[in-house]
């Protein structure tokens, strides 16, 4: 499996650095600070990859960790899903892996980050159980506990969902009341 293709796939899980959603900037009220161009570092205990009826799967299991620039994402499992689109052939696929059309971000349908997830960037952390990214919706959906932390601002709920076209977040309680601290004298002007 070449490492290529994982650039690709995380460039999506990277968007995750819009932990920093409740802090104002020049590009609105959320600010995606993941640069893209930048080469992506994994490391994992083990590594596999698999056939599925309409794509392919990779895992990364054991102390992953992901780096690209400034950010690091942390967790115990990393699970890429990727879809073979329409008129590609499912013999190239399963005969020796994803094929050239299967490896690229577009076919991409899920990233999953399962236990102990940790993503840092700057002075911004998020945490959760799990943490889902969604290509058709573009969404990326922190869960089991979820917590975002920028300075000394912090906000937890049930489940946070943060849209990336839209450039909003969503808490969700979920039954429950979702809590925050905020510092006013902490956001930039």
């Amino acid at each position: 499996m070449r490492f290529c293709t994982l650039f690709l796939a995380l460039l999506v899980l990277i968007d995750l650095s819009a932990v920093s959603a409740w802090s104002e900037s020049d590009k609105g009220i959320l600010s995606f600070m993941g640069d893209s161009s930048r080469p992506v570092e994994i490391a994992a205990d083990k590594a596999e990859g698999r056939s599925l009826p309409r794509g392919y799967e990779t895992v990364f299991s054991g102390k992953v960790k992901v780096t690209q620039a400034d950010m690091i994402l942390t967790c115990d499992r990393l699970i890429i899903i990727y879809e073979q689109k329409e008129g590609s052939t499912s013999r190239s696929a399963t005969a020796r892996g994803p094929s050239d059309n299967l490896r690229s971000a577009e076919n991409i349908r899920t990233i999953t980050a399962l236990g102990h997830v940790k993503i840092v960037q700057r002075d911004t952390t998020a945490t959760a159980g799990k943490g889902v990214y969604d290509h058709a919706e573009r969404t990326v959906t922190l869960s089991e506990s979820p917590r975002l932390r920028q300075g000394s601002n912090v906000l937890e709920a049930n489940t946070i969902v943060i849209f990336l076209e839209e450039n909003r977040i969503e808490f969700e309680g979920g039954g429950q009341r979702i809590k925050g601290t905020l510092s006013p004298g902490n956001q930039k002007r």
